[in-house]
């Protein structure tokens, strides 16, 4: 399954990231522009999800079936 999760730079995001990925699931994290992830295996997606139309952008060429 493919996954969306906001907050993976964070405490518990990250944990439930790194969830997600051992049972197997396509993570994508949308990211704040400086913002980085502490872990490898997700897809960051450079977005500010505090203007409209970010994360449409981000996600514009992938399928989000």
């Amino acid at each position: 399954m493919r996954v969306l999760l906001a907050g993976a730079t964070g405490t518990i995001g990250h944990a439930v990231a790194l969830a997600l990925i051992r049972d197997g699931h396509e993570v994508l994290c949308p990211l704040r522009p400086g913002s980085s992830l502490r872990l490898t295996g997700p897809t960051p997606l450079n977005c500010q999800l505090s203007e409209a139309g970010s994360l449409t952008k981000a996600l514009q060429g992938r399928s989000v079936d």
